[in-house]
């Protein structure tokens, strides 16, 4: 059990997120669980949020690390994101008058590799697409999700909380409402995400209203399941380790092949900072590189023999 003045600190500071951030409900259980995470360990130690130092936080990493047998450890991006969730709540107590200072601000951690964002080349999108898993009206459905992810450059929460009446199959746009934010766009997306949302919308079964892509129940379907769709459809098209995120980079890696300039992406794909789209320049120039090198005269190869 937690300290509970600790539990009234922060469950006022997740109000804040959710109301004066507007965080979505997938980022608030994150921070909630972090910060769970973090005054169970305050709490077994004898220490409180207001007490806490950079010796708590670093002890609450030191088990975050090293586990208990049976328990895998975190990654370091994971530990990256913990220690954001604490920063933000230690700097927020100190803004309300609930503390004097943050812990966390001198505590470093592993450093993380850069990673270029993982996407598929054409071929490989095209057969996923096309061949979903699972068979009749759930085929069509499922079809019909990784065509306006892969079409549309979506996030996974913003597919998955779409309605029938947000999606114009006649002008092939889609009108994502609060996405990451808070922040409407509109977005255009291919014929082919229109012909196989029409398909799915032929079924009887279907209401043609309310949530646009539905589970076995009628209701709406989860984040979770379009996960595993998304992977699911890559391993039975040879493509592993596939997840929604993969479709929204290869869409954007995609466009930016085709001469799309970077800020038209970036209104594509709703990200705020026009840096965050420069990772799909890094991409480019990486498979540009690999490209002169196995195919120029002058680079050296090692011989065959």
């Amino acid at each position: 059990m937690c300290n509970p003045s600790d539990i009234t600190i922060r469950d006022t500071w997740l109000h804040h997120l959710a109301v004066n951030k507007g965080l979505s409900k997938h980022s608030l259980r994150a921070y909630r669980v972090d910060s769970q995470s973090y005054l169970e360990f305050l709490h077994q130690n004898n220490t409180t949020l207001q007490t806490s130092q950079k010796n708590s936080v670093r002890g609450w990493f030191r088990t975050l690390l090293d586990p208990p047998k049976g328990t895998k450890p975190v990654s370091a991006s994971t530990l990256n994101r913990k220690r954001s969730t604490i920063r933000n709540l230690h700097q927020w107590m100190i803004l309300h008058g609930h503390g004097t200072e943050d812990p966390t601000r001198t505590v470093s951690i592993p450093k993380i590799p850069k990673r270029n964002p993982k996407f598929m080349s054409i071929p490989e999108a095209t057969a996923v697409v096309e061949n979903p898993t699972q068979e009749g009206a759930f085929k069509l459905r499922n079809q019909a999700i990784l065509e306006m992810i892969y079409g549309a450059g979506l996030r996974v929460s913003e597919v998955a909380n779409l309605n029938v009446n947000q999606v114009d199959l006649q002008q092939c746009m889609v009108h994502v409402v609060e996405g990451k934010g808070k922040k409407d766009r509109i977005v255009p997306f291919g014929p082919p995400a229109a012909d196989a949302i029409q398909k799915m919308l032929q079924n009887p079964s279907h209401p043609k209203k309310g949530a646009l892509f539905l589970n076995k129940f009628g209701k709406r379907l989860s984040t979770r399941s379009i996960w595993q769709i998304c992977n699911d459809s890559g391993k039975a098209n040879g493509v592993f380790g596939l997840h929604p995120h993969a479709f929204r980079h290869t869409c954007a890696t995609h466009l930016l092949d085709a001469g799309a300039d970077l800020r038209s992406i970036q209104e594509q794909l709703g990200h705020s900072s026009l840096s965050t789209t420069q990772r799909y320049t890094q991409i480019n120039t990486a498979a540009l590189i690999e490209s002169y090198r196995k195919a120029h005269p002058r680079i050296e190869r090692p011989n065959d023999d």
